[in-house]
């Protein structure tokens, strides 16, 4: 009596992707391709300041995104003297979301 053959065929298992994992990295993506969209010396295609454009004063905050553009290609110093700022909140930045990614890839999974 022939019996049919009871191989089963194996496949390669399909890649998971911990989401939650990456969500800091797509963060900071995301915040380094805004950096490049932005024309540093002109502020072109960056945000726009609403306090500026209400009140006519610059904010604390105005040529953040210009030394964001700046810090992106790597030009400290001229992101520095554009607004200051950039450094505390690159440094929070980086910092939450280098945090964030420790914690996220040291939890473990729940299926």
């Amino acid at each position: 009596m022939d019996t049919p053959h009871s191989e089963t065929a194996t496949y390669p298992r399909p890649i998971s992707i911990n989401w939650r994992v990456l969500k800091p990295l797509v963060v900071l993506a995301l915040l380094c391709g805004y950096g490049l969209l932005v024309n540093p010396f002109s502020g072109e295609n960056g945000l726009p300041c609403l306090w500026k454009l209400l009140l006519d004063i610059e904010c604390p905050g105005c040529g953040l995104s210009r030394a964001g553009a700046f810090l992106v290609r790597g030009r400290l110093v001229e992101a520095i003297s554009t607004n200051w700022l950039i450094v505390p909140i690159s440094a929070l930045i980086l910092i939450s979301q280098s945090l964030n990614f420790v914690q996220e890839a040291t939890k473990p999974q729940t299926h």
